[in-house]
């Protein structure tokens, strides 16, 4: 599997209560990909009032170095999604950043799905991202989510590039799912 992937975590105060599993989610996810220079490359972009690159594509080169560069402190405030698609779509996925040529760009958003910053421009941003050859995987965190943002936010087809996390207990088997689908790749 050869494939550039960029995580977009939501840490805003809408996923408070689901931080954990976010995070949790993530790891799980991240830390069984096959990490390598011919293989997956993983950066992270975290958002909350406004997003943030915690490391690109280039920045590790094994899933081991990635383990400790996990570590996120909680962010609150809005959620600013539209942010956080722009930034990884603009910005990530460039080869400054250690985007590959040829290779396919993937997205994984992690959120609620609760945009509260412009959230008008949420659903064109993943847009403008797909219509680039972006392939966006929308991940819904919590009992509590917004399923048209999560699913509008998704690839085509929305049934396998969406998955739901209720809880901790759903965590492991949605990375599971996460991961079967990224290996077909």
């Amino acid at each position: 599997m050869q494939v550039d992937i960029t995580f977009v975590l939501d840490l805003s105060g809408s996923v408070e209560e689901v931080y954990d599993v976010v995070i949790q989610f993530a790891k799980k996810a991240i830390l069984g990909l096959p990490v390598g220079s011919a293989q997956a490359r993983v950066a992270v972009v975290t958002y909350a009032d406004k997003a943030n690159i915690s490391f690109d594509l280039s920045a590790y080169s094994s899933s081991l170095t990635i383990r400790n560069a996990l570590a996120f402190s909680k962010a609150g405030g809005a959620t600013n999604t539209q942010d956080a698609i722009r930034l990884t779509t603009q910005e990530v996925f460039t080869q400054a950043r250690g985007d590959r040529s040829g290779v396919k760009n993937i997205m994984v958003i992690v959120t609620d799905g609760k945009s509260t910053v412009k959230p008008e421009n949420t659903l064109p941003q993943a847009t403008a991202a797909k219509t680039q050859g972006i392939e966006i995987y929308s991940i819904g965190v919590g009992p509590d989510v917004n399923p048209a943002e999560i699913e509008g936010m998704a690839s085509d087809p929305k049934p396998g590039h969406t998955i739901y996390v209720e809880g901790p207990s759903n965590v492991d088997t949605a990375a599971s799912k996460l991961l079967d689908l990224l290996c077909q790749q």
